[in-house]
Parts: C-alpha cells; sequence; structure tokens
C-alpha cells in the first residue's frame, strides 16, 4: 500500500462538506450550500459520491445512558498492524457500531481509532479480540475525557 498524502484523498469542496457534516451531521443540503457557497444540487452529487464509496459515513450515534448513570465512555486507540493485514483489520473495525472513527497513517501499518465502552469495564474488543489477533503487533489505548467538536476548512 503506497503512502497516499491526506490532502490528495479528498478535494477541497470535499473536505468543506466532511467539515459541514462534522459540525452538523444532518445538514441539508440547502443549508450546506448556503454555508459553503456551493449549488444544492453540488452538494447533493458530492455527498452522494462520498457515502456510495463508502468514503464518509453519516451515522447517527444515541447518547449512551450507562447502567451505573454515570456518562458514557471512550478510549482512543492506536493499533499497529503487520504489513499486507492493515485492509483486514480496518474493515473489521469499520463494520463495528462500537466504533465512531477510524484514521490509517500514511505508514500503512498504524490505525488510530475511537471505541465507545462501558465506563470501568473491560471491553472485550480492547482486551480480548484486538490483543489475541495475529496481525495486530501492538495496541495502546487512553481514556477520552471529554469531546470537543472540531472542524477545519
Amino acid at each position: 500500500m503506497a503512502p497516499v498524502a491526506a490532502d490528495s484523498v479528498l478535494s477541497t469542496t470535499d473536505r468543506r462538506l466532511v467539515a459541514a457534516l462534522q459540525w452538523d451531521g444532518r445538514i441539508t443540503a440547502e443549508r450546506a450550500a448556503k454555508v459553503l457557497d456551493l449549488s444544492p444540487a453540488t452538494v447533493r452529487r458530492r455527498l452522494h459520491a462520498l457515502t456510495a464509496d463508502g468514503t464518509v459515513r453519516v451515522v447517527i450515534s444515541p447518547v449512551a445512558r450507562p447502567r451505573d448513570g454515570g456518562s458514557a465512555g471512550a478510549l482512543f486507540l492506536r493499533i499497529r498492524v503487520l504489513r499486507g493485514k492493515l485492509d483486514t483489520i480496518v474493515a473489521a473495525l469499520a463494520a463495528r457500531e462500537d466504533i465512531p472513527f477510524i484514521d490509517v497513517t500514511t505508514t500503512g501499518d498504524e490505525i488510530f481509532a475511537v471505541a465507545r465502552t462501558e465506563p470501568g469495564s473491560r471491553d472485550p474488543l480492547v482486551f480480548r479480540q484486538l490483543p489475541s489477533t495475529q496481525a495486530v503487533t501492538s495496541l495502546e489505548s487512553a481514556t477520552i475525557l471529554h469531546v470537543f467538536r472540531l472542524t477545519s476548512e
């Protein structure tokens, strides 16, 4: 897998549209068009293209209400994998409902992901499934204390 610069993956228009979606996942094409100074048809066309090939996935993430009354938890994961196994691990993570974010480094052997967890639990993904996968060479996790909405462009 050849390294690809992040700037070359999405056009400026597409990055601006993704930033608008990060700000408001339910933004209408008309509102996005007005904010981004584009036509609604362009917004609809680009959004369809981005979602059709899986580049962008818009999901509704329910507000988690853990049984103990505490707040929902999340972990930041840094996963190193064997060369040639990256696509397999990324696809498996992307299929999970508890993984809202995945990013692949340009080196082709490292994945950054966010996993939603129950506070105080020994998450099966982190403590059993990923460590027992032979394609995973190392795994680091850190608790996310607070999520800030951040967009660019």
